[in-house]
This record gives C-alpha cells, structure tokens and sequence, in this order.
C-alpha cells in the first residue's frame, strides 16, 4: 500500500501509526489550499509583503526570493511559510484579480478556451465548424481604439468569405472568392451562383458580370459583332464576337464612356435589325461601322434621344425608315453609307440634327416616298457632300421635306446621277437652304413646293 493518495498525495494513516493526528491535519492542509482552488494574482514573480494566512497566488515565471524555484507552482501561506504545490493536467483556478479561469494543461494556466480545438456557445461544434455560436446576436467591440476582423487563406486559388444562408441553404456571398479579387454573389437556391459585382484587386475598378450597374471605361472600347458569333460571348475581340448589333448597343449602354472612344464594329453579313443606339455617358466619340455597303447591311438605326453618333460603311435597307435621329439626338454620317428603298429614308425627329463628315459623302441605291424628312425644328446639314443617286430612284412623295421650323443646309452639295418625283416640299415655317442654287437643284424630275403662306422658305 503506498502512503498517499494518487491525484492529490494526500497523506494516508498508516496502520498503527503515532500521532495519526499530524498526518490527517497534513491531509487538511492540503485539500484547503487546493480544492476550490482560487488564487489572489498569477502575475507576481516574488511574494507579496504581508500575505494573510491561506493566501493563495500562481507563481509567474522568473520567481525569486522564497518563490525561487517555483514557476506555476500554486503558493500557499501556511503557518507563516510559504507552501508549494505542483499542478497536475487539468487543474482549474479561479484568479481573483482577473475574475477569470485558468487551466492548468502540463506547461502553462491558460484560459479554457486557449488552444481549445472544438468550442460551442448554445450550440455543438464539429471538426468544420470548429466554433459555433447560437445567440441572438453576436458583439465584437473594442478595447479603447479600433477593432479588425480578419479571415485568411493559405492560398489565391482558396475562398476567404462570409457565406449567408436560409435554412443552411447559400443565398449570398462576399470576399475572396477563388481568387484574390473581391466579390459579391447572390444564388435564388444554394447552388446557382450570380456575380453582382467584382472588385479587381490589382486597379480597383468595380465590375458588374450580371449587369445592371455602369461599367468606367479607362481606355477606349470596341465591340465586336460577326456572323457566327454568340449573344453570350463579351463581343471584345473578332474571335469573341457577338451575334447581333442589340447586344452590342446594350453593352455599350451599360458603359460610363468618359473621354474615351466607343465603337461597335459589325461585320460582314444582313442584319435584320432595329438598331437603336443609346445615349452613352461620356465624351468620347461614339462608332457605328460596318465592313462597307456591299458587305454590311443593317435593316433601320434609330439614335435614341440625346445621344451621338457617327454611322459608316454599310448599306441601310429593309425597314420603313431606314435611319431616324430621335429628339435632340445627333447623327453623324461618315463614309462609305447606303441607302436602299424604304418609305423615309433620313428622318430627322424633333429639334434633331443630321450631318457629316468631310467623309460624309453617301449613296441612295433605292426609292423612297421621302429621302429627306425633317420636322420640328430638326436641321439636317449636308453642306458640301456628295451624294450619289444610283439607278435613277423614284421619290412618289418628294426627295427632300422640311415643315414646322425644321432647316435642310444643302448649299455646295454635289448629286451625282438622277431622279423621278418632287424635288421638294418645305412650309410651316420650316427653310431648305441651297446657297440659292434655284429650284431644280434638287434631284428629281417635278417641280418643288414652297408653302410661302405658311412661313416655308426656299433659297
């Protein structure tokens, strides 16, 4: 039999043993200064200077003078000396001066959570979910100044985030998601994932995958759309290029252009389309191209309100109205256009205006009740341009119209080729202006009209 027991060595009376009373009140002493063990401080090296009678203190590291010897030892004052007891694993005290446990682990008192590999508040923690908390809420506040949350990753191709669910299904998503840009992402069912936005780690700039929000151009942009291509591709490169002209125009809307040049270059082929180009945000100059009036031919362009731009390099037939300049929208023509039959072929809309560029020079190949339709104090100028007349068209209405304060400036104009039908009607205030060139300067092969009693002018 030993002598003591095996957890605490408290001292056993042995069989016929003197004074068995020193051995039980050695026995006391013990437990008293071990169970319900707490401890007055754990950051003292040296005693105190008047320590009462069963003070109790966790030794620090570095202990000197009568506590020499005795880092983390639990130091009793006993009978006017100091007592020492080695802690086992698993000891636990309470320090006073902290209002905290501390567990003794076979190298250190530390905290009952340190180091702890599994800890649940209210709630069960598993090897992935290593911490788990169920509560109302949850705070993390400072300590007198700031206070960071930080979660990290061993490597760019892993996902640092925080993950909101509904019933444990994904319904959004933000941080780093397999990559080192940061991402926002939202899912209808925990398995289908959309891009709302994506923060470049290496410019900061924000992009929209799905949509919805602006893109800042800081360079030039150029979409492309060819026969064969795909609605689902980015349309930024020949190869990638898009499959109609709409899906160009919508991209472009999307763009916040600033100073930078945005073209959609549509390739070889018949596009049965209604383009609309929209209003771009910017200052840059705005391209509609194509691959030349044989190759290109887009059915009707319409310039949505307020917007601007320059049109080239391909045929427009097909629609009723091949090209129109909405309200106070600006339509340039650059080279290489073509115009085949339609009821209005240029139809410029409400205080619209219709020009060129020195380049300007385009081709009529088709008929038409009007070529030129300008209303509502609309103004076309082609002042100086060429325009070729292929074929001999007819116009049953009139080549060129102009009412209700519009003005047409065709003065210096070269029309090469000839025409059937009214040269022109011009009235309700409106002035076709020709440099007084007369009135058989227009194509066609009937006289003009000028409504002098309703304010149209000719000169």
């Amino acid at each position: 039999m030993t002598e003591s027991t095996d957890n605490l060595k408290l001292p056993y009376i042995m069989p016929a043993q003197a004074q068995k009373h020193v051995t039980h009140n050695e026995a006391l002493r013990l437990l008293d200064a071990v169970v319900q063990l707490s401890a007055a401080s754990r950051v003292l090296f040296e005693p105190p200077d008047a320590p009462g009678a069963g003070a109790r203190y966790l030794v620090a590291a570095g202990a000197s003078g009568d506590w020499a010897g005795h880092d983390d030892d639990v130091a009793v004052f006993q009978d006017g000396a100091w007592v020492f007891h080695v802690p086992q694993p698993g000891w636990r005290a309470h320090v006073l001066d902290e209002g905290a446990d501390v567990v003794w682990d076979g190298a250190a008192w530390q905290s009952p959570a340190a180091g702890a590999k599994l800890f649940g508040v209210n709630a069960v923690a598993d090897a992935t979910n290593r911490l788990a908390v169920s509560s109302p809420a949850s705070l993390f506040t400072h300590e007198g100044a700031g206070h960071r949350m930080k979660i990290n990753k061993a490597a760019a191709g892993d996902t640092g985030s925080v993950l909101y669910q509904t019933g444990w299904s994904g319904r959004a998503e933000i941080g780093l998601c397999g990559d080192d840009d940061f991402h926002f992402k939202v899912s209808p069912d925990g398995s289908a994932w959309h891009e709302a936005m994506v923060v470049d780690r290496e410019t900061g700039r924000v992009g929209f995958p799905s949509g919805g929000a602006a893109e800042l151009l800081a360079a030039g942009r150029t979409y492309y759309v060819r026969a064969g291509g795909s609605d689902g591709n980015d349309g930024l490169a020949a190869g990638t290029a898009f499959a109609t002209i709409g899906a160009a125009t919508d991209a472009a809307a999307a763009l916040l252009s600033g100073p930078f040049d945005v073209t959609i270059d549509v390739g070889a082929g018949t596009w049965a389309e209604d383009v609309t180009l929209p209003n771009m945000l910017g200052s840059g100059t705005c391209t509609l191209i194509g691959a030349g009036s044989a190759s290109t031919t887009i059915r009707k362009v319409t310039l949505a309100p307020k917007s601007v731009w320059t049109i080239g390099a391909f045929r427009l037939d097909g629609g009723t109205t091949l090209l129109f300049a909405d309200s106070h929208a600006l339509a340039i023509i650059d080279a290489g256009l073509e115009f085949g039959a339609a009821t209005d072929q240029i139809w410029v809309g409400p205080h619209a205006t219709l020009q060129a560029t020195a380049n300007g020079d385009y081709t009529i190949s088709g008929g038409a009740a009007r070529h030129w339709r300008v209303e509502s104090q609309g103004v076309l100028n082609l002042y100086g341009r060429t325009i070729t007349l292929s074929g001999t068209p007819d116009f049953s209405s009139q080549f060129a119209y102009a009412v209700n304060g519009s003005k047409v400036i065709c003065g210096a104009a070269t029309f090469s080729g000839a025409a059937t039908g009214a040269r022109y009607f011009v009235g309700n205030q409106a002035g076709i202006f020709t440099n007084n060139a007369g009135t058989d300067y227009l194509p066609g092969d009937a006289a003009g009209t000028t409504a002098t009693t309703s304010g149209g002018i000719y000169a």
